[in-house]
């Protein structure tokens, strides 16, 4: 994963101080008006503790996703991109990363942002197959998870 565009900075993002330095085995995401939750689930990694990660991004402003090669900063090689500093993953690009600078905040206009362009941030996050990014002014909740039910599935 690497941007090529002036300004975009790719750094690593730890939301909480026990972030597996490991890839994130699968993500699920919900969105809505203002609201994105997403879940990564490192439980499906070996060697991982059996607990997944839960954002919740208040005030988003926007969100998207992308599978695999599809996203526009998921261009090889790697060598922007921090990578995870455990020896078994080190090949591997950190999954929860903070866009500085980013060129999709900067295609906004002006009068499609509340407030202050400089009070939004955006961050992305990925597993094995794909990758979200979520702009917000307002800090991410997170927290860890290990009910096993998926809460952003809705019972029928």
């Amino acid at each position: 994963m690497r941007s090529d565009a002036p300004g975009d900075v790719l750094k690593k993002w730890k939301p909480l101080p026990d972030i597996p330095e490991s890839p994130c085995g699968d993500l699920s995401f919900s969105g809505g008006p203002g609201l994105v939750t997403v879940r990564a689930a490192y439980s499906k990694i070996d060697g991982n503790e059996p607990r997944d990660l839960i954002i919740i991004f208040h005030s988003a402003a926007a969100f998207m996703a992308f599978e695999e090669f599809r996203d526009p900063w998921n261009i090889l090689p790697n060598a922007t991109a921090p990578q995870c500093e455990s020896e078994r993953w080190s090949g591997y690009v950190f999954p929860l990363l903070e866009v500085r600078g980013s060129r999709w905040l900067r295609s906004f206009p002006e009068e499609r942002l509340i407030g202050d362009r400089k009070s939004y941030r955006h961050f992305t996050i990925g597993d094995i197959d794909g990758r979200i990014h979520v702009l917000t002014q307002v800090e991410p909740s997170p927290g860890w998870t290990i009910d096993w039910a998926d809460p952003l599935q809705t019972a029928s």
